[in-house]
């Protein structure tokens, strides 16, 4: 499978207008090895091939978009915050 830069930048600035989802330089290597696995998932062998379907498919823009994100949903998931916010809300109850 081949994606190009041009091709992932094309993908990014899609999945930015349609969803509002910013994903900037920091995550860029997360960002191209999910649009990998889900060119290998999907056996495409090309980001045109990719871009034609999420162009053409709500589904299938979806379904690249959710294994884009991240799908950890605990609400204790940094916990250094939480303790912090106890230590300055409620010093007593440490």
């Amino acid at each position: 499978m081949i994606v190009s830069e041009h091709e992932l930048s094309e993908i990014r600035g899609l999945i930015e207008k349609r969803s509002g989802i910013l994903f900037d330089s920091s995550r860029e290597r997360f960002f191209s090895s999910r649009v990998r696995e889900h060119l290998e998932a999907r056996k495409l062998a090309h980001g045109t091939d990719l871009l034609r379907l999420i162009k053409n498919s709500n589904v299938e823009y979806d379904t690249l978009l959710q294994r884009l994100l991240t799908q950890e949903t605990s609400f204790f998931r940094y916990p250094a915050v939480f303790r912090h916010w106890r230590k300055r809300s409620c010093p007593s109850c440490i």
